[in-house]
């Protein structure tokens, strides 16, 4: 499996956010999965909002899939990343959904395929 994810989560609203990050990342890699985090890309020209956003919705749009962490408030960040996730036609699914699929992948490699880049599904 060469899936690529990228984890959507909220920053501002969650004080562990460092945390409920790296482990979302790592149950996902242990999966098989490649993730993406916003936590791990290059933002030291980033003094705004929308200059984090900048480099985190160029990073989505390189990505097969979408993984969303739990919410417990409303986010503008992750508001802007799923609204170019379903521009993009890429496939967004809670991380936990995704950790299930990846146990299922052998019965459903059989039946579906991602395409490339644009996360969709399709049948065999």
């Amino acid at each position: 499996m060469n899936i690529k994810l990228y984890l959507s989560g909220p920053i501002s609203h969650d004080p562990d956010f460092k945390e409920t990050f790296q482990q979302a990342k790592l149950r996902l890699e242990d999966c098989g999965f490649q993730v993406v985090s916003p936590l791990e890309l290059n933002h030291k020209n980033a003094k705004e909002h929308s200059d984090y956003m900048r480099v985190d919705i160029q990073a989505l749009c390189e990505c097969d899939g979408v993984a969303l962490l739990p919410m417990t408030a409303p986010s503008e960040g992750v508001g802007t990343e799923l609204a170019v996730a379903s521009s993009i036609k890429a496939t967004v699914l809670t991380v936990e959904k995704w950790i299930e699929l990846s146990r299922n992948w052998g019965q459903l490699n059989s039946k579906v395929v991602v395409n490339g880049n644009t996360g969709r599904w399709r049948e065999r």
